[in-house]
């Protein structure tokens, strides 16, 4: 209810960008609309509390994922810690593959990923897994 500016019962794009900040989870206003595309089960453009309760858990266990990789507690993981983090999960991405996702996350080219970047990176992961495994190709 702290975030829901306009009481309405859902959280637009600007509302739950406010409510990860306060996390320290600083994604542009373009992520955050992503993010809500993913979670948005009715296409409405916002997300109800039952998916904000989803999205939660989701970063929840990202964040999880990220604190358990990062063997070196270096607050980054590196392309190798990235690599086994994503096996865990269950993404099967080829080295070449994941070089190349990894230099998009990477815009800084420091060969590591802050958990934003990590997050976001899961993101884009979840979201082209989901667009390859609908049935609207055929």
């Amino acid at each position: 209810m702290a975030i829901d500016k306009d009481s309405n019962g859902r959280l637009t794009a600007m509302e739950l960008q406010a409510a990860l900040q306060l996390g320290g989870l600083n994604f542009s206003l373009a992520t955050v609309a992503h993010i809500i595309r993913i979670h948005d089960r009715s296409n409405s453009g916002s997300i109800t509390f039952d998916e904000f309760s989803k999205l939660h858990e989701f970063l929840t266990n990202v964040q999880h994922s990220f604190e358990y990789f990062d063997q070196d507690r270096s607050n980054s993981l590196s392309y190798d810690e990235i690599f086994n983090a994503l096996t865990h999960a269950g993404y099967q991405l080829d080295r070449p593959a994941l070089q190349a996702v990894f230099q998009r996350f990477d815009p800084s080219r420091s060969g590591a990923l802050g958990l934003t970047e990590f997050l976001a990176l899961t993101l884009f992961l979840r979201s082209a897994t989901a667009t390859f495994n609908c049935s609207c190709f055929g």
